[in-house]
């Protein structure tokens, strides 16, 4: 079980040390966690584009997780690099704050097309297969 600010991640994805992407969704998506995990997958899929600097090496997964502040699991956002990468990483608080400052500016129908143009599992889903994308092989 791997540890990481505090979130514990179970499964498939605590055999690997993650960063947890700790980003605020739109307002317009938070309350229902199969828009959150769709919106998740948006920023996954665009994670270059939000953020600059990350090293092309830089493995994303949706993750099924939890941590203290909640009861049961929660979907996580999760950045995994080699560990020769990781001093090129930028500051964690510069990658959350550009990416919450790029999902503020959205418009409610920004983000609808957004959620309708993005293909994502369900929270269900998610629970089941525990990270999304399915495991990799090397």
């Amino acid at each position: 079980m791997a540890s990481i600010f505090g979130y514990v991640l179970t499964g498939d994805a605590s055999d690997r040390d993650y960063t947890v992407i700790d980003f605020t969704p739109p307002r317009f998506v938070s309350g229902d966690i199969d828009r959150e995990v769709n919106f998740m997958e948006f920023v996954r899929t665009n994670f270059a584009k939000l953020v600059e600097g990350v090293p092309a090496e830089g493995e994303l997964y949706l993750v099924a997780g939890g941590h203290a502040h909640n009861i049961g699991l929660v979907p996580l956002l999760v950045l995994w690099l080699p560990h020769d990468k990781r001093a090129s990483l930028p500051d964690w608080f510069e990658m959350i704050d550009s990416i919450d400052r790029r999902c503020a500016a959205l418009s409610p129908d920004e983000v609808r097309t957004i959620l309708n143009t993005t293909y994502a599992p369900t929270w269900k889903q998610l629970l089941h297969v525990g990270k999304y994308p399915y495991s990799y092989t090397r």
